[in-house]
């Protein structure tokens, strides 16, 4: 459900939810640099991102932290200091978008992939692949930059209605406003040519020459090189709220919180999948995988693509059987301000959008963040609702308009 002109937040997507609470870092598959051991274990994460045979994790105040292999300083030169909303890693290289809509690229450079990277400060996110690396800018276009050994690049489609990326080896894929996708780059797997026609999808995911799509039913499709089954073994089923890719491997997220993978599974990235239904987002390197498992027991608020012009997504999950859900926000502070529920970090006047009712523990909606609300700070928390008078305030959020 979509609910134009209402004005509500924008923070940033990458290649799968950015969350707004610190979460744990879970990882498995290969780990022939560490990329799997040396993981954080620290709950102060809010989004996770695979390269090659190294990982990256952004930190709740927006910092960045980076390990495994460093052969070329794509752990080393990790940037410093906080404020950045989101991270991608490449094969050799990583990127980073900042809160000042500036791009950060560091590591392997033999193709132009980090060295020229725009300077303008224009950017929502990024995502890279073999020597390639392209971004999406807040205004819905795309630009990418490095390697153009088959058109990678020359081949960027225009447009401004784009909303999400994922690069693959060679090639690269963007998801439209209107949830149609658009392909381009090495087709040698037909991961272009068969990319899926239509409307109505709301992720995209790229492996090293294989492509996954999330669909607003919830189901899943995939294209492209199918080796070791990463597309003819994608799961049947309208459960599926998350994916990500590896290179040869799959993996989603389903609405009970629970990781089902397929695929390749030379590195156990497949029969390692950890148990536990509490996880929130996902990652996929090379041979190893990552998650985020949430560390609240309760109901958690996020919110994912929120950025001007373009649907959001404002969900509640681990909400009660049969509870309903009120998302409420304002403009004029943080709060606190005394309510008949508690405490809220929210001033007045507060607003709200609900009650909406959970649907397998996840309670969300769409909105299309109007242009009008750029440079606004929006201030927002959740209610859910439940029988016999009880409710529970979520966490709340606090969050600049982009």
């Amino acid at each position: 459900m979509a609910f134009p002109l209402s004005p509500l937040f924008a923070f940033l997507l990458c290649v799968g939810p950015l969350l707004a609470q610190g979460n744990e870092i879970v990882a498995w598959g290969s780990n022939d640099h560490q990329q799997v051991s040396q993981a954080p274990s620290t709950a102060e994460f809010i989004q996770v991102s695979g390269g090659w045979e190294h990982a990256l994790a952004l930190k709740t105040d927006g910092s960045i932290v980076s390990w495994g292999w460093d052969n070329y300083g794509q752990v080393a030169q990790t940037p410093t200091g906080t404020g950045f909303n989101m991270v991608a890693g490449a094969m050799y290289h990583s990127l980073a978008v900042h809160s000042d809509g500036t791009l950060r690229a560091w590591g392997y450079d033999v193709h132009g992939q980090v060295s020229n990277a725009p300077l303008t400060a224009d950017f929502a996110l990024a995502d890279g692949g073999l020597n390639h690396s392209f971004a999406l800018k807040s205004d819905g276009s795309l630009v990418s930059w490095g390697s153009d050994a088959v058109n990678q690049i020359t081949n960027t489609p225009a447009g401004f209605d784009y909303t999400q990326i994922a690069a693959g080896a060679e090639f690269s894929l963007a998801l439209r406003n209107d949830g149609s996708i658009a392909a381009w780059g090495w087709d040698g797997y037909n991961q272009i040519s068969a990319a899926p026609a239509g409307v109505g999808f709301t992720q995209i995911a790229a492996g090293w020459n294989h492509g996954m799509a999330l669909h607003s039913d919830g189901s899943l499709t995939s294209w492209g090189a199918d080796t070791y089954g990463a597309v003819s073994q994608t799961p049947i089923g309208n459960d599926f709220v998350s994916i990500a890719c590896g290179a040869e491997h799959s993996f989603a997220i389903k609405t009970d919180g629970t990781i089902v993978s397929w695929g390749q599974d030379f590195f156990q990235q497949v029969t390692d999948s950890p148990a536990g239904s509490d996880f929130v987002q996902l990652a996929g390197g090379w041979n190893h995988s990552l998650a985020l498992r949430s560390a609240a027991s309760g109901p958690i608020y996020n919110i994912s693509n929120l950025i001007v012009g373009m649907v959001a997504t404002v969900e509640v999950s681990n909400c009660p059987a049969g509870s309903q859900v009120v998302f409420a926000y304002s403009f004029a502070g943080p709060g606190p301000t005394s309510t008949v529920y508690g405490d809220v970090e929210m001033s007045l006047p507060i607003n709200h959008l609900g009650p909406f009712p959970e649907v397998a523990g996840l309670a969300s909606i769409q909105v299309l963040i109007p242009g009008s609300l750029a440079g606004n700070m929006v201030h927002t928390q959740s209610l859910v609702l439940q029988g016999g008078g009880v409710s529970t305030l979520t966490n709340a959020l606090h969050l600049s308009v982009l």
